[in-house]
C-alpha cells in the first residue's frame, strides 16, 4: 500500500514536470517566433538589435533545455512526436540565424543608402531576399507549432496504465 502511494506520487510528479517542460517548450517557441516576426519589420526595426538578439537567444536556451527533457519522455511515450519536436526547435534556431542575417543586410543597406553609393540596390536586394527567407521559415515554424501543439499536449497529459 505504501509502495503504491510512493509510486503514484512519483509518477504524478514526473507527469507534472513533463507537462511543465512541454508548456515551456511551446511558449518559448511561440515567444521566439513573435520576437523574430516583430524584428522582421523593416519599417519598425528595433533601435538596439543586439538586445533583441539577446532576448531571442535567451528564450532559445530555455527552449533547448525543455526540448532535451521532453524528447527523453517522448521517445518512450510518443516516439512519432520526438523528431517533430527536434525539427521545430531546429527551425527556431534557423529562424534566429535568418533574422540575424536580415539585420546585417538591413544595416548594410542603410549604410549604402545614406552614403549614396551606386550599389545600394544590390544591398537592398540582399536584404529583401534575407527577409523573404526569414518570413518563409517563420510561417513554416508557425504551421509546425499549430499542428504539433495539440498532439504534444495530448501525449504529455494522457495517463499511462496504473500499477
Amino acid at each position: 500500500m505504501m509502495l503504491r502511494r510512493w509510486v503514484e506520487r512519483n509518477r504524478r510528479r514526473r507527469e507534472e514536470r513533463i507537462a511543465f517542460q512541454a508548456a515551456t517548450w511551446l511558449e518559448g517557441l511561440r515567444s521566439v517566433l513573435d520576437l523574430c516576426r516583430a524584428a522582421l519589420q523593416p519599417r519598425a526595426m528595433p533601435g538596439d538589435l543586439h538586445r533583441e538578439l539577446t532576448r531571442i537567444d535567451w528564450r532559445l536556451e530555455r527552449v533547448r533545455s525543455a526540448e532535451q527533457a521532453l524528447k527523453r519522455y517522448l521517445r518512450q511515450r510518443a516516439p512519432a512526436l520526438a523528431p517533430d519536436v527536434e525539427e521545430a526547435t531546429g527551425q527556431a534556431f534557423h529562424l534566429r540565424n535568418q533574422t540575424t542575417s536580415f539585420f546585417i543586410r538591413w544595416q548594410a543597406f542603410q549604410d549604402a543608402n545614406q552614403a549614396g553609393g551606386p550599389m545600394a540596390f544590390l544591398d537592398r536586394r540582399e536584404m529583401e531576399e534575407a527577409l523573404l527567407q526569414a518570413n518563409q521559415t517563420s510561417r513554416a515554424l508557425a504551421e509546425k507549432l499549430d499542428t504539433l501543439g495539440p498532439g504534444l499536449r495530448n501525449a504529455v497529459t494522457r495517463h499511462p496504465n496504473r500499477l
